[in-house]
Parts: C-alpha cells; sequence; structure tokens
C-alpha cells in the first residue's frame, strides 16, 4: 500500500514541478473540496492573541 502513496505523490511532485501546479491532482482535488466556502476574515488583535 504505502508503494502507491509513494509513487502517486512522487508522481504529483514530478507534475508540479516540471509541468505546472495547475495540474497537480492534489491541488485539482483541494479547489473542488473548497471551491464553494466563503473566507471567513479575523482582524489583526485576534491574530496577535493567538
Amino acid at each position: 500500500m504505502i508503494k502507491y502513496v509513494i509513487t502517486m505523490f512522487l508522481t504529483d511532485f514530478i507534475i508540479r514541478v516540471f509541468v505546472n501546479p495547475k495540474f497537480s491532482p492534489t491541488l485539482i482535488i483541494g479547489r473542488l473540496i473548497v471551491s464553494n466556502q466563503v473566507p471567513e476574515y479575523v482582524g489583526a488583535p485576534q491574530k496577535k492573541f493567538a
């Protein structure tokens, strides 16, 4: 099982480096997951406290 995961990430890395990051399978999946989300903006004081 680990061979398949490593192969998948290696292929993804090669696509990001040599082709174009927008064609990367993990980035495409990530874009599909967050496509309907609206950003929740937080002010600077909250970030300083965190």
